[in-house]
């Protein structure tokens, strides 16, 4: 099998291109034949598992500047896949490159397949709250996803969905989550720097060093049955990690956090949240918290990320419309616990009352589930040692087995030889 996955989506951050990166780091330290196709202007990994097609034009997406809309040439786009020779075709996004992904598969009749990483019909339905635009784009997902015989789901409850919008139960498969357990996990021990450095040098509105130095317990304490707020201990550091706009139901959080952190602060604990990421948002959303111990760190990478998850008490992401939450993922590897939602992905891959408290999008459900683990403190332990030892079962390598497996099952009695440019 010679696999060639479309993107449009590499090099930004959000979940999607983070599987899509692991997944190339996968294949070429595993000799897969894969090659992950895209055309972007953002730096994507120096990897001969990827190709980025050089942008014939790029702009930003409407309402997210952060992120931006790639043309590639066809021709050199099919080329570039025609040099591969493939034998299975996967769309991972239904952007302008997946739509050439999907004719490339249908006008040589190989194995199509794709996964519905996002939920457009409801982020549509967030961004804008217009029912015609959001029955436009569910008809639209229909439409595209239509020829593929395989559609991987990330989660139980997307699988319903798209069976919802006319994809039949028979055409889908829950692929296995995972993640890089190399870099997300809970048991290193955290230096002994402050909370307001683990993001490294620069971190946009993050405490100086001048400002006081924040406690918090090494991950091997918080591993071994001690929480990171530990009885007599008056801080407590709560973290959102992802892309900060309204479809992640960040004003759900915005209006959450001043009473909540003032009833902190009225316990006599020092609070304080941190939002790692960008988006659209976040400007209203630093407008809004100005006054309220939040801060707002920008993007951060590998160990950089990992550092900050396992400097946290308590995880935070009320997202409705994640289809598996890989940033939950990984704060759970890293030993953190969680308040998610009842509604999309995250639930799946968390147990209630066990790694995660899965909550309805009810504000006083949240400001008491917050109120209680910052009290609570061998509770949260207990919560912080399950989730590390529930995140250590999800190893990218099984999720990245499952993915090969399952297209391998739809292998071509002959296989293509490779066709002029089109």
């Amino acid at each position: 099998m010679r696999l060639a996955l479309f993107t449009d989506t590499l090099g930004d951050i959000n979940g999607v291109s983070r599987f899509l990166t692991t997944l190339a780091a996968h294949a070429h330290k595993n000799n897969l034949p894969l090659l992950i196709l895209t055309s972007t202007r953002f730096e994507v990994p120096n990897l001969p598992t990827i190709t980025n097609i050089s942008p014939r034009f790029a702009a930003p997406i409407p309402r997210y500047p952060q992120l931006q809309l790639a043309l590639p040439s066809r021709r050199a786009l099919t080329a570039a896949a025609d040099a591969f020779n493939p034998t299975h075709i996967h769309v991972s996004t239904p952007g302008p490159i997946g739509y050439l992904g999907r004719a490339y598969a249908l006008k040589r009749k190989l194995p199509l397949a794709g996964t519905y990483h996002t939920d457009f019909p409801a982020y549509v339905d967030h961004l804008f709250d217009h029912e015609s635009l959001t029955a436009l784009t569910t008809t639209a997902m229909r439409w595209f996803y239509r020829p593929f015989t395989t559609l991987f789901s990330r989660s139980a409850d997307y699988a319903t969905r798209l069976e919802s919008i006319g994809i039949p139960q028979t055409r889908l498969t829950r692929l296995r989550p995972g993640i890089n357990l190399d870099l997300f996990h809970g048991s290193r021990s955290e230096r002994s720097a402050p909370f307001a450095r683990a993001a490294g040098e620069g971190g946009r509105g993050f405490a100086r060093p001048d400002e006081g130095a924040l406690r918090v317990a090494p991950v091997s304490d918080r591993c071994t049955g001690s929480p990171g707020l530990r009885p007599g201990s008056a801080s407590l550091h709560l973290l959102y990690v992802g892309r900060i706009s309204i479809e992640k139901n960040l004003p759900f959080l915005t209006h959450l956090w001043p009473r909540t952190s003032a009833a902190l602060r009225a316990a006599g604990i020092n609070a304080h949240l941190t939002i790692t990421g960008e988006g659209p948002y976040e400007p209203a959303m630093k407008a809004a918290l100005a006054a309220h111990n939040a801060r707002f760190t920008g993007v951060l990478r590998s160990t950089a990320l990992a550092d900050l998850y396992r400097s946290a008490d308590l995880f935070l992401f009320p997202s409705t419309t994640d289809t598996l939450g890989q940033a939950v993922m990984e704060a759970q590897a890293c030993g953190l616990p969680a308040l998610i939602s009842t509604i999309g992905g995250p639930s799946e891959i968390t147990l209630n009352h066990r790694t995660a408290l899965a909550l309805p999008i009810i504000q006083s459900a949240w400001h008491n589930a917050i109120l209680r683990l910052a009290t609570e403190h061998a509770l949260r332990a207990a919560m912080s040692q399950a989730a590390a030892t529930h995140g250590a079962a999800f190893p990218f390598a099984a999720s990245a087995e499952h993915f090969w497996a399952s297209h391998a099952q739809s292998l071509p009695a002959t296989r293509p030889t490779a066709q002029a440019p089109t």
